[in-house]
């Protein structure tokens, strides 16, 4: 539908675009003028509209229907990729402050508008659609916000103007998510599979708003509301504002106009979709077009969806796949560059035949799942080598907790393995927000890669230690704390006990200690945390296997200049010190951003 795609060249709608979509008498600019009117399809007549697939959310809750009405579902999403739905339940209140606040924002003045304007390499907020390959804009003012999960939203791009509207918007979101589920439930049965496996997919993913404005343009031939392209998501629910016709679906080599019915909601299959159903379902081409006389309203929901971070079919339908699985990130890569270009569509180019097998191991998979489950945000996998200095970790210089200690001689293990910005603040003092992004970009990106000599020194403790890994000495001073030698003084970290805070008798006692654990120390063991021990089991020899592996293997994912993921050193220190380990660091959440370069395969 009219979807949007993980890019970053949005424009900002400026004076002189606000004013031409104002007054339909002034000469049109040249970059939204299109060669043979934005299509070069040949539009069927009025008496021709392509007449969707109505199906009947009703009937599909009435158990004497139910079959039948489930056998249409899944033949409209089989053969057209589109269909109206009525009787969808949603409640008519919230759709009509949803309506009536989304005319409201269009018609504020530009400058109330642009408070949410998108910003430079931005998706959300105020703008035009997303700029084509050659350069050209759409007909079309958009606004753009992501509302779901909740803790990603973005309130900078929420209008407060009217006052009403982030309500209407926070409503209506939750009603879509609502349908979207009650349809779901209902396309797995025709599929034949578990209800619970197709919502898993769409579970806790991305769920965008796109609100869109098409004025009327005297010479509709020349513009284009939005361009060609398939949705990029999982699942699109599109609700029309008012009447004026613009949606048109390609079918047979041309473009139908799509007449809506009043009080339905256009709900079409997205690429992503149609890959989880194996090919069953398809998503199809369709555009908007503009009105010479009347301006067209919509709002349109995208629900996301992906199994594990993969786009890929289910497994469950038991059939061989027909398409090869891919990264999220991948993915939206490959779907933006179809959607710029208007070209192929991606996903077709993920068909499996002979000449293609799937680049992802069922290990790889297996991993994926292993770090979903222990619940990293990054996956730090440290192999730490035995040194003969390291009796040489005699003294530390004392900081407060947000500081690593400093090693007085022989070489460190790992300074500070924390996250990103404490990692940061082991250059220096700590850093204020606003200079963080600058000095990622300056500091933080200093890693490298693991070199033969580097091997060799870790293999054989007799060989000389390279003069990078060996840290100065340094004076023991006032502040510093010595570090404690043998078994018998080593720290007894508090432990929490995950089953005595799940526990009501013993809960209040346990949280007790977990504050206090949080308070005075900053660590504590977690036991009986409950997460399954295959996958613990799994993701330890998996981590041992790769370190064992021979240098050259692990260099296929060696971290790259100027960059954090891959394998590799830690940190170098500012005085241009390593620590003595090798690390693999992979980002896991959020699945969209995975990048599978640096995945090891092997």
């Amino acid at each position: 539908m009219e979807g949007i795609n993980d890019d970053s060249n949005r424009d900002i709608i400026t004076e002189a675009a606000a004013m031409a979509f104002a007054d339909p008498h002034l000469q049109i600019p040249d970059r939204y003028i299109r060669a043979a009117g934005g299509g070069g399809v040949v539009v069927v007549g009025d008496g021709e509209s392509l007449e969707l697939p109505v199906v009947d959310m009703a009937r599909l809750l009435d158990p004497e229907h139910r079959e039948a009405e489930v056998a249409l579902l899944g033949s409209a999403c089989r053969s057209w990729g589109f269909f109206q739905l009525i009787n969808h339940g949603v409640d008519e209140a919230v759709i009509q402050k949803m309506k009536d606040n989304t005319v409201q924002f269009f018609e504020l003045p530009l400058e109330d508008k642009n408070t949410v304007a998108v910003r430079p390499g931005g998706i959300e907020g105020f703008g035009h659609h997303f700029r084509s390959s050659a350069g050209k804009l759409d007909w079309a003012e958009n606004l753009i916000v992501e509302t779901q999960p909740f803790q990603q939203r973005n309130l900078e791009f929420w209008p407060s103007k009217p006052p009403t509207f982030r309500d209407s918007i926070d409503k209506y979101a939750m009603e879509m998510w609502n349908l979207t589920t009650r349809l779901l439930r209902f396309m797995a049965s025709d599929l034949g599979v578990e209800q619970e496996t197709l919502l898993a997919a769409f579970h806790g993913k991305r769920q965008t708003f796109g609100l869109h404005r098409y004025p009327p343009c005297r010479h509709p031939e020349k513009v284009i509301g939005i361009s060609p392209h398939s949705d990029g998501f999982g699942l699109t629910l599109l609700l029309q504002v008012n009447d004026t016709l613009g949606l048109q679906v390609s079918k047979d080599g041309r473009w139908h106009p799509v007449r809506p019915l009043p009080g339905a909601f256009i709900v079409n299959v997205g690429e992503i979709l149609e890959v989880l159903t194996n090919g069953r379902y398809k998503s199809v081409f369709h555009r908007v077009a503009v009105d010479a006389e009347r301006g067209r309203v919509t709002v349109v929901v995208f629900q996301d969806a992906c199994i594990n971070g993969l786009v890929k079919p289910l497994p469950e339908l038991g059939e061989t796949p027909r398409y090869r699985a891919i990264g999220k990130s991948e993915y939206f890569k490959g779907h933006t560059a179809e959607v710029l270009g208007q070209g192929e569509r991606f996903i077709d180019t993920l068909k499996k035949d002979e000449r293609c097998a799937d680049p992802l191991s069922s290990a790889e998979e297996s991993d994926a799942m292993a770090a979903i489950e222990l619940g990293n945000y990054a996956a730090h996998l440290l192999f730490r080598h035995c040194c003969r200095s390291s009796s040489h970790l005699l003294a530390c210089r004392h900081r407060s907790s947000s500081h690593p200690p400093q090693t007085a001689k022989g070489v460190a293990g790992m300074l500070h393995p924390h996250p990103l910005k404490r990692t940061l603040e082991f250059f220096g003092d700590r850093l204020p927000e606003k200079k963080l992004q600058r000095e990622i970009d300056i500091r933080a990106m200093n890693r490298d890669i693991i070199t033969q000599d580097a091997t060799m020194a870790f293999a054989d403790h007799h060989l000389h230690i390279p003069d990078r890994f060996v840290r100065a000495d340094e004076v023991p001073a006032a502040g510093e704390v010595v570090v404690v030698g043998g078994d018998d003084e080593s720290s007894e970290l508090p432990v929490v006990d995950m089953a005595r805070l799940l526990d009501p008798e013993h809960r209040e006692e346990e949280i007790a200690w977990l504050g206090s654990a949080c308070r005075s120390w900053g660590f504590f063991q977690l036991i009986n945390h409950g997460v399954d021990q295959a996958v613990i089991q799994k993701m330890k020899e998996n981590t041992v296997q790769f370190f064992e592996l021979p240098l050259e293997d692990k260099n296929t994912v060696a971290v790259r200049p100027g960059g954090i993921e891959g394998f590799g050193h830690h940190f170098r220190s500012s005085a241009g010190k390593l620590d003595w380990a090798e690390n693999l660091i992979v980002q896991t959440q959020p699945f969209q951003q995975r990048n599978l370069d640096f995945w090891p395969i092997s």
